[in-house]
């Protein structure tokens, strides 16, 4: 772009963001107008962004997100026959066509200097052009910073994956492990059981990073995967994940599937991979429906797990799975203040576990259902379940 287009570009998104207050409609995510954020965490704004500001501020690129006092606006630019653009993950609604492939949207936020949401409209234009780790993010300037996780080259544990054939299932499941450097079948390391096996390619690093730096120690993941729906399979992949991880949506399936974990899943990490066999090294940690499954699986198993790493409960049935241990479990359950149906089953939850006698703490992040969060409630859990060794040397100083 040369001078004079970008001065034209100024001077268009100057003029298209001179909007008088009562032009704007404010609606909850939920869709409803009338939204302030004395009673809601974040307020969508219709008619807040035009063709010529989203034009201005995306000049070459493809998507790009700005900050105006307590308001973020994004732009995105998507084929033409596009014919929906929603936000993902953070602030989960749809964005607003503005012109022929033009895309944008406007949110309030409390707590703005806070908050960490990242800007990721999809469909992308292009599925190379973007790729999810490197994903935009706005992060105010009082913002958690993000999780450390070791690079992809640098990573000196594995990560493997395993297929299971499986009696409880009647047919096999993948499981992905990752397994610290120096890790043996019979060295009992602190083990993590995680819902989505896929998050072991994200949280592996980070756990390395966390006993890298003595904020935690070394620690064996085993990620569940949720069954790929083959041709003759009526329901989608989401709804074969809610069965295996809701309690009370298919009884038999998340029987079945907490029968595989029991079964198959720990014996393998224990005889192959050096997982400890004593609860109090054994930790379940999920998001979403699978902090559903967490919260669930500890429940019924008290005497087997001392420790549920929980992000983003929206699923309050899941405390129905069995009475709550006196103690015998730490609960760390957290949600995002932009999360406007998992929030209070949350704290509903943590309230619930405590006034049975229960241990739970809640934490809320300034965000939305995002990995992001995801990834600072795994950590965060991660350092308090499992501390380092007292005589740890930090990584860098060997």
């Amino acid at each position: 772009m040369d001078f004079a287009a970008a001065v034209t570009g100024l001077f268009l998104l100057m003029q298209s963001n001179a909007y008088p207050a009562d032009q704007h409609v404010s609606l909850t995510p939920d869709g409803e107008d009338g939204c302030t954020l004395e009673a809601h965490d974040y307020c969508r704004l219709i008619g807040a962004i035009d063709l010529q500001a989203a034009e201005a501020r995306l000049a070459e690129t493809n998507q790009t997100f700005w900050r105006e006092g307590d308001t973020l606006f994004i732009a995105a630019r998507r084929s033409p026959d596009t014919d929906q653009v929603r936000m993902c993950c953070a602030l989960q609604t749809d964005m607003e066509r503005l012109g022929d492939g033009i895309w944008g949207v406007a949110y309030r936020l409390s707590r703005i200097d806070e908050a960490f949401v990242d800007v990721w409209p999809v469909p992308l234009l292009d599925e190379d052009e973007l790729v999810w780790r490197d994903r935009p993010v706005y992060r105010g300037p009082h913002s958690l910073p993000p999780v450390v996780s070791v690079p992809e080259d640098a990573l000196r544990g594995r990560l493997e994956m395993v297929e299971l054939e499986s009696n409880a299932l009647g047919k096999p499941r993948r499981v992905t492990v990752y397994i610290p450097h120096g890790a043996e079948p019979s060295t009992a390391l602190p083990v993590a059981y995680v819902a989505d096996g896929g998050n072991v390619y994200s949280y592996g690093p980070i756990a390395e990073a966390l006993a890298d730096t003595c904020t935690a120690a070394p620690v064996i993941l085993v990620g569940l995967w949720n069954e790929d729906p083959g041709p003759e399979e009526e329901r989608s992949q989401s709804e074969l994940r809610a069965a295996d991880y809701l309690w009370g949506f298919d009884p038999d399936r998340f029987s079945a599937h907490d029968a595989f974990l029991l079964e198959d899943v720990m014996p393998l990490a224990e005889s192959r991979f050096g997982a400890s066999a004593d609860p109090r090294d054994r930790m379940l940690s999920g998001s979403s429906n699978g902090a559903a499954w967490a919260v669930s699986t500890a429940l019924l198993h008290p005497e087997m797990f001392a420790t549920v790493s929980a992000a983003s409960l929206g699923w309050i049935e899941a405390l129905d799975a069995a009475e709550i241990p006196d103690g015998r479990v730490t609960f760390h359950i957290s949600a995002g203040y932009y999360e406007p149906r998992f929030l209070p089953d949350s704290e509903a939850a943590v309230e619930q576990i405590n006034a049975a006698g229960g241990t739970a703490h809640l934490t809320r992040y300034v965000s939305g259902h995002s990995p992001l969060v995801f990834e600072q409630q795994f950590a965060r859990s991660l350092a308090a379940t499992f501390p380092a060794d007292e005589d740890c040397v930090p990584q860098s100083a060997e």
